[in-house]
């Protein structure tokens, strides 16, 4: 299906629930869902149905939004370390930070008896979210500490790798 321009794979789903004749089912909700947007159509039992007009994906407009609460803070007002996904993991995790300002940027681990065992970034980067992705596969298991120095802050998280 072309959805914003783009041809997308399309899913439909109907949900529903018990009806009053036995061994029967009323299918109350269905939607379309598009592979990397979500939900593009929800139609309910009672008749009413709501179509995505548009949609707002990794920082890029697409179609017409006709309505939004609040616009996704595209600048992180302070350093943000997130703790890594999955948490344990094995051998590899995502670890996400958030820079509010252009920084020198050094991303280290540590091991528990803290040596340093790999630096994952070490450059100057812009303002904005970033994701790196840790690969342990040489390291045994045991307890790891992820520190984040950037804009004058220094901030760590302890990362568990379970083999």
């Amino acid at each position: 299906m072309n959805i914003f321009g783009q041809s997308r794979e399309v899913m439909h789903f109907d949900f529903g629930g018990p009806s009053d004749i036995p061994n029967d089912t009323i299918w109350g909700f269905g939607a379309l869902l598009a592979r990397g947007i979500g939900i593009i159509q929800e139609q309910y039992f009672d008749g009413a149905y709501y179509v995505l007009h548009g949609a707002i994906i990794d920082s890029i407009q697409y179609g017409t939004i006709v309505s939004i609460d609040e616009l996704p803070e595209t600048i992180p007002r302070t350093v943000t370390l997130y703790q890594n996904f999955p948490n344990p993991f094995n051998p590899a995790t995502t670890i996400s930070y958030r820079l509010p300002a252009t920084s020198e940027v050094e991303l280290v681990v540590y091991d528990i008896l803290g040596r340093k065992v790999k630096t994952l970034v070490n450059r100057r980067q812009a303002a904005g979210s970033y994701t790196v992705r840790f690969d342990a596969s040489d390291l045994p298991s045991g307890v790891y500490f992820c520190r984040l120095n950037a804009a004058g802050k220094q901030i760590t998280r302890k990362i568990l790798l379970l083999r």
